[in-house]
């Protein structure tokens, strides 16, 4: 088709293009799209002669971008090297050469670094590694070109191409460096700033290892940013731009390089963030830039970071003084309305998202005293008689409170709320609307703790905000009651329900400032969401309200009001019951519908808020709700197949989909996505058998997402749908019989995804191509519907095939361990580097574990099956690694064993000798690992009888493993300690008459509880000791009651928190008013002080 084109003709189209006609651009569109597609090497030929010849700048800057769109240069997966594979050889010659020809000639700035973009992008996506031998001399020539504008194009090349020229460069390592160091002196300010970017991608992969070479290059590279800060010339800031984005690239990608002048970089980058010195004058933005690559820092590499002389308390001085930005006149709006300046950037939100990213980088490091250094300055700030000091001192909190540790919570929560409760009086509105803001972030990091000590002095205060002179105050004070209601006892908040509902009522109505009006629905929502039954006395009052609101609140400025509406009825609805909310229920379903048959601005909050909602009313409504299904399921069904198409490779993209990369997901669609897998699944659960009809259609949707590279939560969501419909159909068949294809073709069609995808990610090609957290989010997945799916579901042979499949994958994951184990051995990483490898060393585990978990719902459901199929593969996988002498591998043989256990009963009595002796020697291991796993192999072992001949010796090592003494910042090492005490606790329970010295190893059980860290232990220890304490048992009780004191302070302690639950918590209060006020009079002073607050807690229930 080109051929009837010529070039005046072509240009014409190119012109058209960046016409102001849209009907002339669409058409010239379609023509260029037609020609690409039908003759991609003519137009080729076209665009490479416009490129070369066409005197006009706009013409040659569009033809070398149409090279790109011509090549898909920008799509990802294998369409850029299949485009390129339709090109002819003779015309990847000529654009080989015209490129290059165009680096010679070419003037223009824009179309040189164009240029330099394609061939980069050429070799990234499209060529094979031999394909253009003759570019690393070009490149090379122009690096030491004399003239800048060559010198510029060469090391943009060397850097952006360094991939592709990495094996033959292995042998020119020094040349390279010093072609590097020379440039980073150069002249010319434009030089320096592109040897500076070369670097930043050149060190990413360091596979020849430049950095060490480039070690040097630091100073040089502060230097030229002291000669940018001080240039008269206008372009030095363009100039300092890139260069700041190139330092934050060199500390994301790789940090080593900064080592040998860490402390030199740090007071640079401060200095730049701070505008201090010769940065007096630097403006917001690149102040923002030096602050991001501060905060980097400690992402990447925090261990080197705290080598730096007082790094925290720098560093949050720092981001505090950055905060303090808030006094100028441009956040005025923003404090008065909470109004967001649109598309800039803020020196105040650059050091306030600065403090959390700083906690996240430290929070998993012993003994990182981060919260002292917080607290100590904020405290400081807090003090002064200046507002913006104060505001950004309680800020400074809000942002970083979640990091209290449990014991620091204690400590500190106490002073922290009493400080926020007296600067609720401030007489400066923006300071109440910062302790707001607090109180409500206090509340959701740190439940139900703050709830139960402190319901009592800030619900009354948050209460009186509400009535506050300033909008923004009651706005923010009715948004922390919602975080601190939430978690409030019922009891609690009873006493406050009459006084919270008049006064948020009057808050709801068109004069109300719509900030304020949205907090006080949404306010609404979570008494009756904590109350209950206790709502009843409301209900007439606020559903009308809420459907007034619903039908009226139609402005997009009033959607959100009309979401949280919607949110509001469907919580009542849950919380009050079916008898009271069914009419309205169905009511409110039926306007759902329609809101949902309306067309909606993609943006649009009510959609988010109906999708939550609907799975509320299916829980509320019940049977009621299915009649509601042939409407709601295609519409969820098509949402989920649309989010799931590709989208253009010009949108924001999250995720990437399918192993060969085949599109990926807009942000907006992530969201959708996780909804409507959220929603089906939820509807699912709560129907169960009633959803039967639709599970065919629903599974046809959901299962081809678990092909695609979606994120782990993704990923758990898809499988936790599946895992649903498994149950649902089962249920279906037992209620109402039937042939059992379906079921078999779900469990099936689910398992052979998940493994096939687990097996094409463990592939050579394939390593490291998804993130392991997701693969351990498949198989957990996996296991969640192979546990729906029960017994009688998979024969032999599947078991078999299955089997051998997981073994090869955990064989494989094991030599991915070992490569992590023996890249730890190499002396030249730094703690930081040792630190990462243990890391992704600790997750390859994970994954291994969440394998065997696999084994273990076999073994669960099918224990006859396994013996025939799987017992022989995985007893000899187990006694291989209990040989081997990698802590690792022996805790997961030992994690199998004790499956096989647990499961098999007394199966496994006949081959038992060949692990028992490795459980009894690994119970009093110092290794947190091999003790957990052999601790709560005796606890399973306890149960069969004929373990009897060796009670007393695993009771005698169990007692030997619970003196063991540990830090009690070690938790693993305290989980270990958790499995010993139940360990002991079930032997005293299965084989006490067989212990010599049973007595003895019941006082010294009883005196190691509670459990404190393994919380499924613990509520199962803590359940059993109880309904021994209520069935009045005489031997925990004691002669005359001596234990009763012990057992009460064992409750106490765990009363409302992870090593209890809702049914045992009731247990609790029922237990102290049995004991009685004297004797938990009588009891207060023997307890510690965390432990009278406890009490007093429970006292007041009583």
């Amino acid at each position: 088709m080109s051929q009837n084109i010529n070039s005046e003709v072509f240009v014409s189209l190119l012109e058209a293009l960046s016409s102001t006609d849209s009907a002339a651009r669409s058409d010239a569109d379609a023509k260029i799209n037609t020609l690409k597609k039908h003759d991609l090497n003519g137009i080729l030929r076209l665009t490479l002669n416009v490129m070369l010849t066409e005197p006009n700048d706009e013409r040659r800057l569009q033809s070398i971008v149409l090279v790109r769109i011509l090549l898909d240069l920008s799509k990802s997966g294998d369409t850029p090297k299949k485009t390129w594979n339709s090109v002819t050889t003779e015309v990847k010659a000529l654009l080989k050469s015209s490129l290059l020809k165009s680096l010679e000639s070419e003037t223009q700035k824009s179309i040189r670094r164009n240029v330099c973009d394609t061939i980069a992008d050429l070799c990234a996506s499209s060529l094979e590694y031999n394909e253009w031998p003759e570019l690393l001399t070009i490149t090379i020539r122009l690096v030491e070109n004399n003239n800048p504008v060559y010198k510029k194009s060469g090391l943009k090349l060397l850097g952006e191409c360094f991939n592709y020229f990495v094996d033959e460069l292995a042998n020119h390592v020094d040349i390279v460096a010093q072609l590097i160091k020379s440039s980073l002196m150069n002249a010319d300010a434009s030089v320096r700033t592109e040897a500076l970017c070369s670097i930043s991608i050149a060190i990413e992969s360091d596979l020849i290892n430049l950095t060490s070479k480039l070690a040097d290059t630091v100073p040089l590279i502060l230097e030229s940013l002291r000669q940018l800060l001080s240039s008269p010339d206008p372009t030095s800031r363009d100039e300092l731009e890139r260069s700041l984005a190139g330092i934050i690239m060199i500390v994301d990608n790789n940090a080593k390089i900064l080592k040998q002048h860490i402390q030199l970089f740090f007071a640079r980058m401060m200095e730049l963030a701070l505008g201090e010195g010769p940065a007096q004058n630097l403006d917001q933005e690149l102040r923002c830039m030096a602050l991001e690559a501060l905060v980097t820092l400690p992402e990447k590499k925090p261990k080197m970071a705290l080598s730096i002389p007082n790094f925290g308390i720098r560093m949050v001085n720092c981001l505090m003084t950055c905060m303090l930005d808030v006094q100028d006149e441009a956040y005025s709006e923003w404090l008065e309305k909470g109004e967001e300046m649109e598309d800039e950037q803020r020196l105040y939100d650059a050091g306030e998202e600065g403090l959390d990213r700083l906690g996240r980088a430290l929070q998993n490091l012993d003994n990182c005293p981060l919260m002292d250094w917080v607290l100590s300055t904020a405290s400081q700030y807090i003090q002064t008689p200046h507002w913006q000091h104060k505001f950004v001192g309680i800020m400074a909190i809000s942002q970083t409170v979640e990091f209290l540790t449990d014991e620091e919570v204690e400590d500190r929560m106490p002073s922290i709320v009493k400080i926020m409760l007296e600067k609720l009086m401030d007489p400066d509105f923006r300071i109440r609307f910062a302790v707001c803001q607090t109180i409500g972030q206090i509340a959701l990091d740190h439940q139900p703790y703050v709830q139960l000590n402190f319901y009592e002095e800030v619900l009354p205060s948050l209460i009186t905000a509400f009535d506050d002179a300033s909008p923004r105050v009651q706005s923010h004070a009715l948004s922390a009651f919602v975080n601190f209601a939430e978690e409030v006892q019922k009891e609690h908040l009873l006493p406050f329900a009459d006084v919270v509902v008049q006064r948020i009522l009057l808050k709801i109505n068109m004069h109300t400032n719509r900030q304020v009006r949205e907090q006080a629905v949404t306010s609404i929502a979570v008494i009756a969401g904590v109350l209950e039954e206790h709502f009843i006395k409301y209900y007439n009052t606020i559903i009308p309200l809420m459907k007034e609101i619903i039908a009226n609140c139609v402005k997009p400025e009033e959607r959100t009001c009309r979401g949280k509406a919607i949110e509001c009825i469907s919580i009542i609805g849950m919380s009050i019951g079916k008898d009271v909310f069914l009419n309205d229920g169905i009511e409110c379903m039926n306007a759902l519908i329609q809101i949902m048959d309306q067309p909606t601005d993609p943006d649009d909050p009510v959609k988010d808020y109906v999708g939550e909602a609907l799975g509320r009313f299916c829980t509320a409504l019940g049977v009621n709700f299915v009649p509601f299904l042939p409407k709601i399921v295609p519409t969820l069904l098509r949402e989920l197949t649309n989010c799931a198409k590709s989208v253009n490779e010009d949108e924001d993209m999250t995720l990437a989909m399918g192993l060969e990369g085949a599109g990926g997901l807009k942000t907006s669609m992530v969201d959708d996505l996780e909804m409507t897998l959220n929603l089906i699944s939820n509807i699912v659960e709560e129907l169960k058998d009633l959803y039967e009809e639709y599970i065919p259609s629903t599974a046809q949707a959901v299962l081809p997402l678990l092909t695609y590279v979606l994120t782990s939560d993704m990923k758990q969501r898809a499988l936790s749908a599946m895992a649903n419909m498994i149950e649902a159909k089962k249920m279906a068949l037992d209620k109402r019989g039937g042939g059992r294809e379906m079921l078999l073709d779900l469990v099936l069609n689910t398992m052979n995804t998940v493994l096939t995808d687990l097996e094409k990610s463990r592939k050579l090609d394939s390593m490291g191509t998804i993130p392991v957290d997701i693969l351990s989010a498949e198989a957990g997945g996996l296991y969640k519907c192979l546990d729906c799916a029960g017994p009688g579901i998979l024969n032999t042979n599947v078991l078999t095939v299955l089997s051998k499949k997981l073994l090869e994958i955990m064989e494989t994951s094991s030599k991915i361990k070992a490569v992590y184990r023996k890249c730890r051995e190499d002396k030249g990483l730094d703690q930081d580097e040792v630190l990462a490898l243990e890391e992704d060393e600790e997750e390859e585990q994970t994954f291994r574990s969440s394998l065997l978990d696999l084994f273990a719902v076999i073994m669960k459901h099918h224990p006859e099956e396994f013996m025939v199929s799987c017992q022989g593969m995985c007893l000899a996988f187990a006694t291989a690694n209990l040989e081997k002498n990698v802590e690792d591998d022996v805790a997961l043989a030992l994690y199998l064993c004790d499956d096989m256990v647990e499961y098999l009963g007394q199966r496994v009595v006949s081959f038992w000798e060949k692990f028992l002796p490795h459980i009894l020697k690994h119970v009093e291991s110092r290794d947190a690992n091999l003790r957990q796993s052999a601790c709560y192999g005796v606890s399973q072992l306890a149960k069969i009888p004929e373990f009897s001949y060796l009670a007393n010796e695993a009771a005698t090592k169990l007692a030997s493993a619970m003196r063991m003494k540990f830090p009690a910042s070690a938790k693993n090492q305290q989980t270990a300690n958790d499995n010993a005490v139940a360990a002991l606790g079930d032997l005293i329970k299965y084989q006490g008459a067989n212990l010599v010295d049973a007595s003895n190893y019941l006082n010294l059980w009883l005196k190691s509880l509670p459990l404190k860290q393994d919380e499924t232990e613990g509520r199962r220890v803590h359940k059993e000791l109880m309904e021994l304490v209520i069935s009045k048992n005489p031997t925990i009780l004691g002669p005359d009651n001596a234990n009763l004191a012990q057992l009460a302070k064992i409750f106490i302690s765990i009363y409302e928190t992870d090593l209890s639950s809702e049914e045992l918590n009731k247990q609790i209060i029922q237990l102290m008013k049995h004991l009685g006020q004297e004797f938990l009079k009588q009891l207060a002073p023997s307890l510690s002080k965390r432990l009278q607050m406890q009490l007093k807690i429970i006292a007041k229930l009583l």
